[in-house]
C-alpha cells in the first residue's frame, strides 16, 4: 500500500474525530472513515446473527441503566431504580438484590475479568446475557447472545456500531459494548452509574478487588483513560444524532463530554 495514502487516511480520521468529538461532524462522517481496515479480534464462540438481529429495536423509546464497578455505587440508594432495563458490567451481579427490579442483563467481554470469576456467575438470573465470543470458555445458554469485537479501529477512532450482528468496537472498557448494544436495542435513553474511571490504587472497584486487578488498573487501565474518555465523548456527540441520550448519573464527574444529572434527579425517592 502506498505509504502517502495511508499517512492521508489516517491523518483525515485523526483530524475528523477531534471535530465529532466536538460535535462538529455529522453521523454520515463516521461512516465515510472506513479507509482504515478493520480486523476482528479472534473469536471462540460463533455469533447467531439472526438471533440477534431480533433485539434489534425491541426496547424503542425506553431507558436503560448502565452499572459500573466503581466504588461511588457503594453509597447510592440502588432501590430507587425502576427502570425498566438494567445492564449490569463484570462483578456488579453482586448488587443484583439491592436494585428496585430485578436487573434485566449481564454484559462481559474481558477475558481475563471472566477468567477470574465469570464462572461462578448464575446466567440463569438474567433474561439477557452479553458475551464477547473472545471468552473462550463461556458458558453457552439460550438466554446468552455473543457478540463480536474489532480489534482494531476502536471507538476513539471515530468508529461506532448500531448493530449487534455486527463487531462492536472497543474503547478499553465493557461499558462501550453495552452502550453500543444498549442503542441497538432501541434504548432512547443511557443512564450510566458507577463508571467513574478513577482506578484507585487501593480501592479500583466497590467490592474487594484482587491483586491482579488493582495491578491492571493501575498499569493498564490509567494509561488507557484518555481514551476510554474520548470513547464516551465521542459516543455521547454521535448519540444525539441518533436520538439517544447518554446521561452521567454517577456522583463522580468522570466522564467529560457526557451529559450529568444527579443521581436523584432522575432516580426520585418514592
Amino acid at each position: 500500500m502506498l505509504t502517502w495514502w495511508q499517512d492521508f487516511c489516517e491523518s483525515r480520521i485523526a483530524r475528523n474525530r477531534e471535530r465529532i468529538l466536538e460535535g462538529k461532524s455529522p453521523l454520515p462522517l463516521v461512516r465515510s472513515l472506513l479507509l482504515r481496515k478493520k480486523e476482528k479480534a479472534a473469536s471462540f464462540h460463533e455469533v447467531d446473527r439472526a438471533k440477534n438481529k431480533k433485539l434489534h429495536g425491541r426496547f424503542a423509546g425506553r431507558q436503560c441503566v448502565i452499572v459500573g464497578s466503581a466504588p461511588s455505587v457503594t453509597d447510592l440508594p440502588l432501590e430507587r431504580i425502576q427502570s425498566d432495563f438494567i445492564f449490569l458490567l463484570n462483578r456488579t451481579y453482586l448488587l443484583a438484590e439491592r436494585f428496585g427490579v430485578t436487573p434485566a442483563a449481564l454484559v462481559m467481554s474481558d477475558r481475563l475479568a471472566y477468567r477470574d470469576y465469570g464462572k461462578g456467575i448464575n446466567t440463569d438470573g438474567f433474561e439477557y446475557v452479553f458475551f464477547a465470543s473472545t471468552l473462550r470458555n463461556a458458558v453457552e445458554r439460550p438466554n446468552v447472545y455473543w457478540f463480536d469485537l474489532y480489534k482494531e479501529p476502536n471507538l476513539y477512532d471515530g468508529f461506532v456500531s448500531t448493530s449487534i450482528t455486527e463487531p462492536l468496537f472497543h474503547g478499553h472498557t465493557v461499558a462501550h459494548c453495552a452502550c453500543q448494544i444498549a442503542i441497538a436495542l432501541g434504548f432512547s435513553e443511557i443512564v450510566l452509574i458507577g463508571i467513574d474511571l478513577s482506578f484507585d490504587p487501593g480501592k479500583p472497584h466497590f467490592y474487594a478487588s484482587s491483586e491482579r486487578e488493582k495491578r491492571w488498573a493501575t498499569d493498564v487501565s490509567q494509561s488507557k483513560k484518555s481514551r476510554m474518555i474520548s470513547s464516551f465523548a465521542f459516543l455521547a456527540n454521535v448519540s444525539k444524532r441518533l436520538h439517544v441520550k447518554i446521561i452521567n448519573a454517577s456522583p463522580v464527574d468522570g466522564l467529560p463530554g457526557v451529559p450529568r444529572k444527579t443521581f436523584t434527579e432522575i432516580f426520585k425517592s418514592s
